[in-house]
Order: C-alpha cells, then sequence, then structure tokens
C-alpha cells in the first residue's frame, strides 16, 4: 500500500470529522433519524473494509464516504420498494402540499450539504455553515470552537451565505417557490 492510501490508524480522525455530516445528508435523504443512524453504521463498515483492502486514496476520502451513502440509501429504497404492501394494508393518504413542502425540503438539505462540501467552497466557511446550518450552533459556541472573533465569523457567515445562494440559484431552488 502506498502513500497515498489511508491508513486504518487515520480512521478515528476522519470518522470523528464527517459523522456528523454523513448523519445530516442521511437523514436529509431519508427523513428518518433512526434509518439514518442504521445506514451510517452499514457504511462506516463498508469504509473500514475498502481502507483495509488498500483501495481508499486518503485524497478521495471523504468524497467516497459521502457516496457511499448516497448508494446505501438508494439502495435500501430499492430493497424497500420491493416489499410492496398486501392489498388489505393500511396506508395513510398523502397531503399535496404537504409533500411538496418535504420534498422542497430534501432538495434543500441536499443542495446545502453537497455546497459545503464542493472544492471551491472554501475550507472556513464551510466550517462556520456547517456549524450554524446543520449543527445549529450559535455564534459564540462557533467563535469558541474555530477560536475566531465573532466579527470574523460573521463576516466568514455573509460569504457563505452568498456562497450558498448562488448554489441554490444554480440547483433551481428559489426563495419565491418556497413561499408559494
Amino acid at each position: 500500500m502506498s502513500d497515498k492510501h489511508l491508513q486504518m490508524e487515520e480512521l478515528d480522525a476522519l470518522f470523528a470529522e464527517q459523522v456528523d455530516e454523513l448523519f445530516v445528508y442521511l437523514a436529509a435523504l431519508s427523513h428518518d433519524r433512526e434509518l439514518a443512524k442504521d445506514l451510517v453504521q452499514n457504511v462506516l463498515v463498508k469504509f473500514v473494509e475498502q481502507v483495509a483492502a488498500g483501495r481508499i486514496l486518503r485524497e478521495t476520502a471523504r468524497n467516497y464516504l459521502k457516496t457511499m451513502c448516497r448508494n446505501e440509501f438508494y439502495g435500501h429504497k430499492r430493497r424497500e420498494s420491493k416489499e410492496a404492501p398486501l392489498p388489505g394494508d393500511w396506508m395513510p393518504a398523502q397531503d399535496p402540499a404537504r409533500e411538496k413542502i418535504e420534498t422542497y425540503s430534501r432538495r434543500i438539505h441536499i443542495v446545502l450539504i453537497e455546497a459545503l462540501s464542493a472544492p471551491e467552497m472554501p475550507r472556513e466557511i464551510a466550517e462556520v455553515l456547517r456549524l450554524r446550518l446543520l449543527l445549529k450552533r450559535d455564534f459564540n459556541s462557533i467563535c469558541k470552537k474555530l477560536n475566531k472573533s465573532r466579527s470574523t465569523v460573521h463576516r466568514l457567515m455573509k460569504r457563505g451565505v452568498q456562497l450558498l445562494q448562488l448554489a441554490f440559484q444554480e440547483a433551481g431552488l428559489s426563495v419565491e417557490e418556497v413561499e408559494s
């Protein structure tokens, strides 16, 4: 195995850094916290197997984890769809307005997570946005965690929101659609 490959000793640090983001991503896709926890565990087990086999490059490990999460979720959905309900099973009626809001909300979460992990998003800004928007941290705790002044965090947040607006526009998401 070369120096470019992720080593087993590096997994703890990588998992500690990524597990919250992976959980939020899967929870946004599935709208089921328990399912998201199970899927994250499945992904981490498979990821460890891939690292042990020397198949993961250090520089692509984060993106590989995210791809594995997406694949695990859609694999689960495919397996679940094969378990069709029997004719006598009770199925609740869906409210079209609520369904539209949930679909739009999922799209927003997915675009947000993808924007935060995009190579063009500066790491410092992505970390501030992740802490504030995904982990719901207040400004004081963000300042303390990142060892930055309140004005610096505010400036990074403001720039990050501008970058997110562009990402949402590119994805075809608009404020007008949320209001309707």
